[in-house]
């Protein structure tokens, strides 16, 4: 018996925000991803820039890192 990994869908925002990441680098706050939505008019509110992030930190393609009185993301080399 095999165990299937289940990745589920992204919706084409994260897709998008996703290749972003993966062209610019570097750290990825709320607020850099908010401002990413608000200049491509995909979405207005911090609540959908924060858990977007997360959704693709939980799904493996990023990483979370926690730092004092602040959260940043990156993308997930492994």
């Amino acid at each position: 018996m095999t165990t299937a990994t289940f990745t589920p869908p992204l919706s084409i925002r994260r897709i998008r925000l996703l290749d972003t990441i993966r062209s610019a680098s570097g750290e990825w706050t709320t607020l850099r991803t908010h401002h990413l939505y608000r200049g491509a008019g995909w979405g207005p509110k911090r609540a959908t820039a924060r858990g977007d992030l997360k959704a693709l930190a939980r799904w493996g393609y990023l990483t979370q890192h926690d730092e004092e009185g602040r959260r940043f993301f990156t993308l997930n080399r492994t």
